[in-house]
């Protein structure tokens, strides 16, 4: 994913793997936000990437429809939780959509998949 390509409001995944010898993936959902969105980035020369967590992003939309006792049961944390990424580092860590998919089906051709996944 090229970092010029991002748009804010939309959707995009880190995409990693929790072991080195084992394509155990860790996969997580972002929302992108800006670049140096906060006062003290903007004295900074390298440029940082930051992404929200959709829970708190899409807050409005998941109680849109519930009724008032169910707004009072379900619990959307206050704070966001944000990923700052840097301008390095960025590509090759986020994915979009197509990317996530292309990083899925590769997971099965390690020669550990067998031992990992449950394979059809």
């Amino acid at each position: 994913m090229k970092k010029e390509e991002f748009e804010i409001g939309k959707v995009y995944f880190e995409c990693a793997y929790l072991c080195l010898k084992r394509p155990v993936p860790e996969i997580e959902s972002w929302v992108y936000v800006g670049i140096n969105i906060f006062e003290e980035d903007k004295s900074e020369i390298e440029k940082y990437y930051y992404f929200q967590d959709p829970e708190t992003y899409f807050s409005s939309y998941i109680v849109e429809g519930l009724s008032k006792e169910q707004k009072e049961e379900y619990e959307i944390s206050e704070q966001p939780r944000r990923m700052r990424v840097s301008e390095n580092n960025v590509e090759g860590l986020i994915y979009d959509l197509s990317e996530l998919k292309e990083f899925v089906l590769e997971l099965d051709k390690d020669s550990y998949a067998k031992e990992i996944f449950k394979l059809a």
